[in-house]
């Protein structure tokens, strides 16, 4: 006699009811915001305008603008101006610009100490002449000596624009040392000449 054994019964592990909880939230919360979104069925429409008919004289009235009583404008004359009292004192504002640097150089040592490096900017500009063979052209250089004799702020223009030539050209002027400035830091102009 054979006997068949029933499948083994598998336990609920108790996790479909929060499943089927959740499904439903799902669900519910779909169709809740499907119904606030969804137009309702009749369109909201704005009231008819009421028009008065041409003959009643309301839409007469309303056409026709308001307008106020005139207004009488007058000329007054002219009231002159006072005197003024020769006797009252007169106050005078004296604009004076006063410059960052008002110290005075030595202009001719200042020449001798950049004559004397011209082979730094020399080499700047030759080093710059391996990448731009058509470089030519004048440098024109402001800069600040400070009380100290060091170089300050430069401001360069010309062919100085170039960016590595501009950078190793100010870095030999920055090197030099000049006379001390009598009154306080002294601005230089001055300008290169660059040819091969």
């Amino acid at each position: 006699m054979s006997t068949s054994i029933p499948p083994p019964v598998k336990k609920d592990s108790g996790n479909t009811k929060y499943i089927v909880l959740g499904l439903l939230f799902i669900v519910g919360g779909s169709f809740a915001a499907y119904m606030a979104v969804k137009p309702s069925g009749q369109p909201t429409q704005n009231p008819p305008r009421v028009v008065p008919p041409l003959d009643s004289g309301v839409a007469q009235q309303s056409l026709t603008p308001n307008v106020a009583a005139n207004i009488d404008l007058t000329e007054e004359p002219d009231v002159p101006t006072p005197v003024e009292d020769a006797t009252a004192p007169r106050v005078r504002y004296v604009v004076r610009y006063v410059d960052q640097c008002p110290g005075t150089i030595d202009a001719a040592r200042v020449d001798a100490i950049l004559g004397a490096s011209q082979s730094g900017f020399r080499e700047c500009y030759n080093r710059e002449l391996r990448t731009n063979a058509s470089l030519r052209g004048g440098a024109s250089v402001r800069f600040v000596i400070n009380p100290n004799g060091s170089v300050g702020d430069i401001q360069s223009g010309g062919i100085v624009r170039s960016g590595q030539f501009k950078a190793c050209f100010e870095t030999v002027l920055r090197r030099l040392r000049f006379p001390a400035p009598r009154g306080g830091c002294a601005v230089k102009e001055t300008r290169f000449n660059f040819s091969t």
